[in-house]
């Protein structure tokens, strides 16, 4: 780690010398012995002189800060960049002297604060108080990367590796901000670098105390050190009443504080900022925010388990047993509780726990994540098995496994966005919103129409890949629609049978079992229409149905409840789909998309608004429509491989049926078109006639991709953070890896179109 600097003025040590400039001056003839100096005091007004330039040059590292600065460290970090993004946009308070940077002002900075004419009085200037909006300069993780873009919400990027004009910029600062939450101690850059600032600062203070402690005691102007450290540095603290453990914590109670064996660096880093704001409280005030486990917007800690639910991993990690109380804070309102303090400084207050109200159990986290994004499952497993886990660092462990009970104080005052009475349950559908906005994972939904042999399961099939969603076709949403009621009826059984025997060796938990975890939050009940006995009379409505139809052909309003289900399951709504063929008629494409509660009073402006007619969360974003002759379709059938034919609905008899059919269903004033023209959802109808089927299946393909747009999932939403030094390398230098798992769609080959 670097020195700490120390400042010296340039005329140090000559106001020591007066005496020895003392200069003999001529005695007066015909006059008494006279000595002129004594007279004059040319040279006591001399030596007050040296002293006034002396006291003028320490006086430009007290004030030579502008007030609505501010420093934060590595403002990519996921911390730092919602830090940037707040304070940005907010403005603060501040005074003349302490704002002057500008070379236009150094004439008229320099010329407040003046010695008085006795020279022994500091006269302090006139503090003129006005509103500024912050101006952030800060380091980043990536500077290295060409491709590194600086942030909106940043004015300036600073560069820690050049240290004298680096500390020449921090010192410039009035709020200097060192997030060290996400710092392990392994590799503890960030908390050597703000220990050198810190100290380079102190000595900048004390050699003014020194050699200018008149105006070190007048002068009043203040520098704000916030520390943002993490709540783990209270991980092993013994309980306040051995007799009662779970009695929460304070924040009063930080002088017991005992850290994590990671995190005992941090906590000594801690006691050094507390310390030195005791020493210099009129120049220089630090304060500690030890923060809960943040989440919130694209996610840190949590996003392993935020991305293997989106991905459809079959079920998340549990860290055994999971009834750990994890002390959590949103990470928006980690930024408000800052630029609170910072508006308004605490006065006894020196360390501020940032927590919610309420610590949420780590089941209940993973639960929820998984029920809400994934497919609903959590599995158990041990210290060993969860670093088999590739996404799963030691950082994730580490405050994962946390298990504390501590509530906020300083901060309940606080008019915060989130609220800290909202937990993380409460608060669960617009965390996954705000997690989807923020990595740019929006569903891609389109819908194929055509007539049979015209290649709409091919154009499909290669869409799905393209995009990475799912391939809805009637044969396999119904077939996987039955194995997932069976699945769903057999967990519920299995439950009820595990809870009336007492079995706890299965590991593997349903969404709503809590193996008797006492700690664990109240379960939500199960979806309207999720209980045994409605998933069993619809298993047995699907089967009675198929056993009446000679072909075990389903009705229509069965295969549309399928399809609901399926383009509403997490999956779809993650991911997106291709969907293949159905609905075929106008009346079941509107049974299909009809909202689940008819809303019969809407107010003249929702009159006009579409929207309220149908279910958004399932509609297409983008119609294509293949056609062509009835003569190109069979010349297509012909020239098909021998076995795409025989023993299929490509045969002569069955091709000419279900094509008439196909016609009928589709005439001018008669198709399921309609409808999506009715509701101006983006449509094109492609004449695949005329070309060869690769090519025209090629330009077709083409022209939809440029129509919808790039893929937005994981493999390339995730290039632009990379680029940005987001997801590439972590802030504690971990690299990034990928999930060890891929999402498999179903392969339907050309024969079923």
């Amino acid at each position: 780690m670097a020195e700490p600097v120390r400042f010296v003025g340039k005329n140090k040590g000559n106001h020591k010398r007066g005496t020895e400039l003392k200069e003999t001056y001529p005695k007066l003839k015909g006059c008494k012995s006279i000595d002129l100096d004594e007279l004059f005091q040319f040279s006591a007004s001399r030596e007050r002189a040296m002293q006034r330039n002396a006291e003028q040059e320490y006086e430009i590292p007290l004030k030579h800060f502008m007030g609505n600065m501010v420093f934060i460290n590595h403002v990519d970090s996921y911390n730092g960049r919602v830090l940037a993004d707040y304070l940005s946009e907010q403005s603060i308070e501040i005074t003349k002297p302490s704002q002057v940077l500008m070379e236009d002002d150094e004439e008229e900075f320099m010329g407040e604060g003046e010695m008085s004419e006795e020279g022994n009085e500091y006269v302090e200037p006139i503090k003129e108080k006005k509103r500024e909006n912050f101006y952030i300069i800060g380091t980043a993780d990536f500077m290295k990367n060409p491709d590194y873009t600086k942030p909106e919400s940043v004015n300036e990027i600073v560069n820690e590796q050049e240290k004298t004009a680096f500390l020449e910029k921090i010192l410039t600062c009035g709020v200097i901000i060192y997030d060290i939450s996400n710092t392990l101690s392994c590799h503890p850059v960030q908390i050597e670098e703000a220990t050198w600032v810190i100290n380079s600062i102190v000595n900048q203070l004390e050699d003014v105390q020194k050699h200018a402690p008149k105006l070190f005691r007048k002068y009043k102007d203040c520098r704000t050190f916030v520390l943002i450290s993490t709540i783990l540095t209270w991980a092993k603290t013994k309980p306040i009443d051995p007799d009662d453990p779970s009695l929460p914590f304070t924040e009063r109670d930080y002088r017991k504080r005992r850290p994590h064996p990671n995190y005992k660096v941090h906590c000594d880093f801690e006691k050094k900022v507390l310390e030195i704001g005791k020493k210099f409280p009129d120049h220089l005030r630090t304060i500690v925010i030890g923060s809960g486990i943040t989440y919130g917007r694209e996610e840190d800690i949590l996003h392993f388990l935020f991305k293997m639910a989106w991905l459809s991993a079959p079920e998340l990690p549990l860290f055994s047993p999971g009834n750990n109380k994890i002390p959590l804070i949103h990470v928006d309102a980690l930024a408000n509780i800052v630029y609170l303090i910072l508006s308004d400084f605490p006065k006894t207050i020196k360390y501020i726990v940032a927590v919610e109200q309420m610590p949420t159990s780590l089941r209940t986290i993973v639960r929820l994540i998984s029920k809400k994004l994934g497919t609903g499952k959590i599995k158990k497993v041990s210290k060993e098995e969860a670093f088999v886990y590739p996404e799963i660092k030691q950082r994730n462990f580490d405050m994962l496994t946390v298990n504390l009970n501590i509530i906020p104080g300083y901060i309940l005052n606080m008019n915060l966005k989130p609220s800290l009475e909202q937990t993380f349950k409460e608060n669960i559908d617009d965390i996954i919103t705000e997690f989807r906005k923020a990595r740019n994972l929006k569903p891609v939904k389109i819908f194929i129409h055509g007539p049979p042999a015209s290649g709409k399961t091919l154009l499909s099939n290669r869409l799905a890949q393209h995009y990475k969603i799912h391939h809805l076709h009637a044969k396999c949403v119904i077939e996987q629609g039955i194995q997932e009621l069976k699945q769903k009826i057999d967990d519920i059984k299995a439950k009820e049978n595990k809870e009336e025997g007492g079995d706890n060796k299965n590991q593997l938990l349903d969404d709503d079992n809590d193996e008797a975890d006492e700690d664990v939050e109240e379960e939500e009940p199960e979806p309207e229409g999720e209980d045994l006995e409605s998933l069993t009379q619809f298993l047995r409505e699907i089967e009675d149905n198929m056993a009446s139809n000679e072909k075990h052909r389903l009705d229509d309003q069965i295969v549309i409840r399928l399809f609901k289900r399926r383009m509403l399951s997490n999956a779809c709504q993650n991911q997106g789909y291709v969907m293949d063929s159905f609905p075929k008629t106008y009346e079941d494409t509107k049974l299909l998309y009809e909202p689940d509660e008819f809303v019969e009073e809407l107010d003249d402006q929702q009159e006009d608004d579409i929207t309220h007619t149908y279910n958004t969360k399932i509609m297409p974003e983008f119609v294509a429509s293949l056609d062509a002759s009835d003569e190109y379709l069979f010349q297509r059938v012909i020239h098909m491989p021998q076995s795409f034919v025989c023993n299929t609905h490509y045969e002569e008899e069955e091709m000419c049926r279900r094509l008439v059919e196909f016609r009928n269903r589709n005439t001018e004033d008669n198709t399921c078109l309609i409808y999506y023209d009715e509701l101006e959802v983006p449509m094109k109808v492609y004449n695949i006639e005329g070309m060869h089927d690769d090519l025209e299946l090629t330009r077709t393909f083409n022209d939809i991709i440029q129509q919808i747009g790039l893929p937005r999932n994981y493999d390339v939403s995730e290039k632009p953070r990379e680029r940005n030094g987001r997801e590439g390398i972590s802030s504690t230098g971990d690299a990034a890896s990928p999930l060890s798992y891929e999402i498999h769609f179903p392969h339907i080959d050309e024969g079923s179109c």
